[in-house]
């Protein structure tokens, strides 16, 4: 007989396997691990914010969630995917692409062969688990990656044969960054037969393993002849899917470099391209965020870190690299030129184009963000769009070390444990809220079981030192619909600071080991020197590589309330009445939005007054007593983000 768990029991069972084998580069060793750090645990997300936010870090692009979309008319050969694009949108191009399961990214894949992948797991197209409740070792259909139709009839006069050497080629690794696919799970290809309109399932598959792959860095090559003449007509397609547990980011598998034409042959071994397969550094020295008010020049980065790749296994490359900067607005603001420079097979291997040097201060005069395109040019080259990559670095009103992708979770399970990470104000500023991405481990509707509580710390010598400020008891906020942005706590009462080096972070209440408050983190950005823990009465620096998703946010009470709000339908409509408020407290609120959403006021110092959750179109508030002054008015629904303002006499 199977017996069912719940959500939390599956990820005790995944607990015990990351104690063990998590990703051999986040623990400097397992005895380390259990001395030092046995209070710090890391586990595999179940949801993902980043399928459905609109990320700071990430270049602003048309970002939908594609559903079942078909072109009117099918391509033609080529066809070739790299994922090249991740670091603009996390769902596939919707023109070689019908669905959108798969997360694109640039941050699962160990050393893909360039950057971006398309990565399985066990969430849906929002991020959020296809099942809340499943057997402990069930492993179901998941993701879904399906073709556009392809010609594979003709091109022109030209008729295609069997003997045309037709081929499908493609790169996987498993688990990567991420969680390891166990037996019971798969990763499957079917190729579908549009006269007969049927999918041969299963044309190729792989299993993955029990024991979990250590140091693999690598990508496996498949290469699939399509010989049979039932594949040789208008609208031929090609999926993969996945067999996972449904339940969270787990049982990875990345694919890349996905290639079908004809003329492919096994004997083709070679590569001969030349790409990023990492996301360069940011502009700033030591953060990838910060307000822009505390920006000041020693802040800037004087070498950013490349990470390009030869993937000519046999020739050495001569390859020209330059990145220029822009504005917010993409205005040119500088160039850098670092000609070029032999790069011999494999990564990491050109010192030239590493780590340059160069001489350039950025000038923020409010809050923008800045773009920096990376761009590699050699001859000859297979595939010339993943020679460029564009870095964002946000100059707003928030500190970060992260890069906005969580891979993992990083959780504390002991009551009263404290976590913090380690930010310099260069200016006076007021700390008004924190942005924390919390995830549920446990089933969403005990969270209120988690409560934690803001807290600020001086430094000690680069330490945690006395407690500045600690705030009320909160409880990670999870709307039934996922995560549209990086929640933000707001203070009860503002904390003025000066400047100086402060510990930013949160102390945390779980009931019993049971239950856990888990943070997102980043494994690609490592600040993990700046973290730091406490759950005995003494603080440990951690052992944890990554960068945990808590930002400090700044400044004054209007742009600490600002949210960015999603590319938002600009058809729906919200107006507030009347406005001013009068004396009979009610607030009517008409919108054409015909789905639920959550309504927050707060004052201009950011505290918050009134909520109202599960609101419907047209509806009717009646508000407490509220001082006379100017309120906010944030509207909150699974489409977007509305501020409003409104007067109280």
């Amino acid at each position: 007989m199977q017996i069912s768990y719940p959500i939390s029991k599956l990820f005790i069972k995944k607990r015990f396997q990351y104690k063990f084998y998590l990703l051999p580069f986040l623990l400097i060793t397992i005895f380390t691990f259990q001395s030092k750090s046995q209070e710090e645990f890391v586990l595999p997300l179940s949801t993902n914010i980043n399928y459905y936010i609109k990320n700071p870090f990430l270049v602003p692009s048309t970002n939908t969630i594609n559903t079942q979309k078909t072109l009117s008319t099918s391509l033609s050969l080529p066809f070739f995917d790299d994922f090249y694009y991740a670091y603009k949108q996390t769902y596939p191009d919707a023109s070689k692409w019908q669905d959108s399961s798969v997360y694109v990214n640039y941050g699962y894949a160990k050393y893909p062969i360039s950057l971006g992948v398309a990565t399985f797991d066990g969430l849906n197209k929002r991020g959020l688990p296809y099942k809340n409740i499943i057997s402990s070792t069930a492993s179901e259909d998941a993701d879904t990656l399906t073709s556009q139709p392809i010609n594979l009839l003709s091109n022109g006069s030209y008729t295609y044969t069997p003997a045309d050497s037709v081929a499908l080629v493609f790169y996987y690794q498993r688990m990567g960054n991420g969680d390891n696919p166990e037996s019971s799970d798969s990763l499957i290809l079917d190729f579908y037969k549009p006269a007969q309109n049927i999918w041969q399932k299963r044309v190729w598959s792989i299993t993955g393993s029990n024991i979990a792959p250590v140091n693999d860095s690598t990508f496996t090559k498949v290469h699939i002849y399509i010989t049979d003449t039932a594949y040789f007509h208008d609208g031929f397609k090609f999926r993969f899917r996945n067999k996972a547990t449904p339940v969270g980011s787990v049982d990875h598998w990345h694919l890349d470099y996905i290639k079908l034409d004809k003329n492919l042959y096994t004997t083709d071994t070679i590569i001969d391209d030349a790409a990023f397969y990492y996301m360069s550094t940011p502009l700033l020295k030591n953060y990838s965020a910060m307000p822009y008010n505390h920006f000041k020049p020693s802040e800037m980065a004087s070498n950013i870190r490349n990470c390009i790749k030869n993937n000519n296994k046999h020739t050495t490359k001569n390859v020209n690299y330059q990145f220029n900067i822009y504005d917010g607005s993409y205005n040119f603001l500088y160039n850098y030129n670092g000609g070029s420079a032999n790069v011999a097979p494999g990564v990491n291997t050109v010192t030239v184009h590493q780590k340059p040097t160069f001489s350039y201060t950025l000038n923020p005069t409010d809050t923008t963000r800045y773009f920096t395109k990376h761009f590699i040019n050699t001859m000859p080259d297979t595939w010339a769009y993943n020679d460029t990559i564009i870095q964002c670095t946000p100059l707003t009103n928030y500190f970060a070390y992260d890069d906005g992708q969580a891979e993992l979770g990083y959780y504390l399970k002991f009551f009263g444990t404290q976590v913090a990470q380690r930010y310099t104000l260069n200016v006076q500023d007021t700390l008004r809220a924190m942005d924390l991405f919390f995830i549920p481990v446990n089933n969403i509707n005990i969270n209120n079981k988690n409560l934690f509580r803001i807290a600020v710390w001086s430094s000690n010598s680069g330490q945690p030192g006395s407690l500045i400020y600690r705030d009320s008891l909160m409880d990670p906020k999870f709307l039934d619909w996922g995560y549209n942005y990086l929640p933000r706590y707001y203070l009860t009462k503002p904390l003025v600071l000066s400047p100086g080096t402060y510990f930013f972070g949160i102390q945390v209440y779980p009931p019993s080991s049971q239950y856990t408050v888990t943070i997102g983190l980043d494994v690609n950005y490592d600040h993990s020197n700046a973290t730091y823990y406490n759950s005995t009465g003494t603080w440990y620096p951690s052992s944890v590589k990554g960068s945990l998703m808590m930002h400090p946010v700044f400044g004054d009470s209007a742009k600490a309330v600002s949210v960015e709000s999603l590319t938002s339908h600009k058809n729906y409509s919200f107006t507030l009445y009347p406005n001013p408020l009068d004396d009979s407290k009610e607030l009517y609120i008409q919108t054409n939005y015909t789905g639920k959403f959550s309504i927050r006021i707060l004052t201009m110092l950011s505290q918050v007054v009134y909520s109202e959750d599960n609101l419907f179109e047209n509806t009717q508030l009646t508000l407490p007593n509220l001082s006379t002054g100017v309120y906010i008015v944030q509207i909150i629904s699974k489409d977007g983000i509305w501020n409003k303002k409104i007067i109280v006499r």
